[in-house]
């Protein structure tokens, strides 16, 4: 993101002490005097002390939060642009110089003493996995991988924002209803397998789904069934709405209409990583001594992961049978027009290149199909946007659990969470969505945004 004269950064960040790369006591580990009747005798007790350090970046805020966005006049705030915030929590925040967990821990036979607690864990055990790290300076960068890739979702923002004038798919519908009869012999050849393994009348041979047979069934599942039954179900939409959606399309002909589409909406729960071992992630210095322990301990690293997005837009198309103040509007031709706009049996580029044979793999692979429908948007309908914002937010929260199950007083179980939580709002470039920017239009295309009034901001 380019940061204009109009941008600033923000930070906040808490320490959770001073000094903190200075190394502190972590615990003590103590042994009575044993005498031989079984009496113990604390007055001078062996002792190791052991410390830690939050050296380089771990641990080293509890909370930072950096904003990037822009200085528009008001209030009122009648304007907008990009936005950037992260913040980064490790919780619990310290509250007790480092330290967590304190308190005295007894072996099983009594005579040893854990006087201490424990340290909130390193990098090494939160960056497992698709990393989570923790940055070494409270300033972090607009451009810093810690914010999600937003580029599929800006393909799709001008595709699920702009206002739709086919309500249905009939032109590709009908290109491609000659795949019907081959769809219909694959799933029967996939029945037919079905019923002969379960032991139907024509036998009960063994059959296993070969990787060739496989495929093709998934293909003809994923671009066959379910885009065949979303046309039939769109059309008969349509049918049942027709007279509403012609009376809408038709007030908002050459009006400027504001639209607000959710995108993403996802919650994501896994475990990373687990195990049992002596080597903890809550204590640094070295291995825990195994006779303070009735069973070993054990950690669980999991992450919960929320994601909302959404798209905003303020949209303008002109189409000159949808124009009510046209004295032919009620034409037998208008009429047909409108028909085909809304059935999608217009030979437009997109329907064109859509009912092209084998574009569904292009597009499974690439946005060419997105730049294509784009492009007639424009060519045919002259959809233009205002503006076009895309939003979106992420929680991503790991949480360590450490259970350590010791034999006076029992179970001490220690949760470590570290939260990273972005939002962001990305700009069109352009009035022609993103990924044209002012520069790269042509005079035409800024001739029609002068004419509407869409000047560079």
């Amino acid at each position: 993101m380019i940061i204009s004269s109009e941008s600033r950064i923000r930070t906040t960040n808490k320490r959770f002490g001073s000094g903190h790369s200075l190394p502190f006591l972590l615990n003590k580990w103590q042994y009575a005097t044993v005498y031989g009747d079984g009496s113990m005798d604390w007055s001078n007790p062996w002792t190791r002390e052991d410390y830690h350090s939050y050296e380089g970046s771990t641990y080293q805020y509890g909370f930072v939060k950096t904003t990037v966005d822009e200085i528009h006049p008001g209030p009122p705030y009648l304007t907008g642009g990009p936005f950037q915030s992260i913040e980064i929590e490790n919780i619990p925040r310290n509250s007790s110089g480092g330290v967590f967990g304190s308190g005295t821990y007894l072996n099983r036979n009594g005579d040893g003493k854990f006087v201490g607690g424990f340290n909130f864990p390193s990098d090494f055990w939160w960056d497992r996995g698709a990393g989570l790290p923790y940055p070494s300076s409270p300033v972090i960068p607009p451009n810093s991988s810690l914010f999600p890739n937003t580029d599929d979702l800006r393909d799709q923002a001008w595709h699920r924002t702009k206002p739709q004038l086919e309500q249905s798919g009939l032109y590709v519908f009908l290109k491609e209803s000659h795949d019907i009869p081959r769809m219909l012999e694959s799933s029967a050849r996939l029945h037919d397998k079905v019923w002969r393994s379960l032991g139907g009348s024509s036998g009960g041979s063994e059959w296993r789904m070969t990787p060739k047979f496989t495929a093709d069934q998934f293909l003809n599942q994923q671009f066959g069934w379910m885009p065949f039954i979303s046309d039939v179900v769109s059309f008969l939409k349509t049918c049942l709405r027709m007279n509403d959606l012609l009376i809408k399309l038709s007030k908002e002909n050459g009006q400027w209409i504001r639209r607000r589409v959710p995108m993403v909406q996802s919650v994501v729960d896994r475990v990373i990583d687990s195990g049992s071992s002596l080597a903890m992630p809550c204590y640094a210095p070295h291995g825990l001594w195994p006779d303070f322990f009735s069973a070993t301990p054990s950690y669980e690293l999991s992450e919960h992961i929320v994601t909302n997005a959404s798209s905003s837009g303020k949209f303008r198309y002109y189409r000159p049978e949808f124009d009510l103040l046209d004295q032919n509007y009620h034409s037998s031709l208008n009429s047909v027009l409108r028909y085909l706009t809304l059935y999608g049996l217009r030979v437009t580029p997109s329907n064109l290149y859509r009912a092209t044979p084998w574009t569904w793999l292009i597009d499974w692979v690439s946005n060419v199909g997105r730049h294509i429908e784009k492009f007639s948007d424009q060519l045919v309908d002259s959809m233009q946007a205002q503006y076009l914002y895309l939003m979106h937010s992420e929680r991503r929260e790991r949480r360590l659990l450490c259970k350590l199950p010791f034999w006076q007083p029992g179970m001490l179980s220690l949760e470590f969470r570290r939260v990273i939580t972005t939002k962001q709002r990305v700009e069109a470039d352009g009035p022609y969505g993103f990924g044209l920017s002012w520069d790269n239009l042509t005079p035409r295309q800024l001739a029609i945004a002068a004419a509407l009034g869409i000047t560079r901001r």
